[in-house]
């Protein structure tokens, strides 16, 4: 079921309407690859690090935290982003994201049946679809997503049980059914952020280290989230997205 919130905060004056964006993607300092990729509306690569504005109107991010081997991570992450990409015009509502959601799981099997090598590969996903009003935020997995107001909430639902183990993703060893996402539309004001992240950077920073980052970090909140995740151990990839609201 879709839920909504309302937040408010206080508005930032001297910006057009939209979102500013600062994305980056760091392999960490244990780990040979990058199985994580992000994706955002207004720009059209998968890198490791991009800043700008999402226009108010169509916009979304992503990101992706793949599985099933060093190979089969990296193109299942992939996969999810460009295959959203490619089916953004059917973006905006609950029905929307969640026919996109099932065209990325439908090909992540194909993938696999096309490639014994890419068998069990699979993906979380956290996102937000962006209008000029409101946010529709959706996840499957562990992959993380914050609302910074006031203070910093959780508004994303972790599927794990025992710590790490996936109850839900996109992909892997499961049924063809697409797993049900989480859901939630939130309004939020000038000045007001949003953070998607991956495990990589949860894993190494509690909430309180998030939400003095985010509040305090005004030029790059996305370096500076994985920076100190890096000097934290970095154990795992990590891949961070900041959405600030403009107007």
């Amino acid at each position: 079921m879709l839920t909504e919130i309302f937040n408010t905060g206080a508005p930032m004056a001297g910006h057009a309407e939209g979102y500013y964006c600062w994305a980056m993607s760091h392999r960490g300092l244990v780990r040979a690859d990058n199985e994580d990729t992000f994706g955002v509306s207004a720009h059209s690569d998968t890198n490791e690090q991009w800043e700008g504005v999402i226009p108010a109107h169509e916009g979304w991010a992503i990101i992706a935290d793949g599985m099933g081997g060093h190979a089969a991570g990296q193109i299942a992450s992939r996969l999810a982003v460009e295959c959203l990409r490619g089916v953004a015009d059917i973006l905006g509502d609950e029905e929307g994201i969640e026919n996109a959601l099932a065209a990325i799981h439908g090909t992540m099997f194909s993938a696999m049946r096309e490639n014994d090598a890419l068998s069990g590969m699979g993906t979380t996903v956290a996102g937000v679809i962006l209008s000029a009003d409101d946010a529709l935020c959706f996840n499957v997995g562990d992959s993380r997503i914050y609302h910074m107001g006031s203070h910093l909430s959780l508004i994303s639902e972790d599927h794990v049980i025992d710590g790490h183990v996936l109850t839900r993703c996109i992909g892997g060893t499961s049924e063809l059914d697409l797993p049900e996402p989480f859901l939630l539309r939130i309004m939020w004001k000038k000045g007001q952020r949003l953070l998607i992240c991956t495990d990589g950077l949860t894993d190494m920073l509690d909430d309180t280290e998030i939400a003095a980052i985010m509040d305090q970090e005004r030029r790059s909140p996305s370096e500076a989230l994985i920076n100190a995740a890096l000097n934290a151990g970095g154990k795992d990839n990590v891949t961070v997205v900041v959405l600030e609201r403009l107007g």
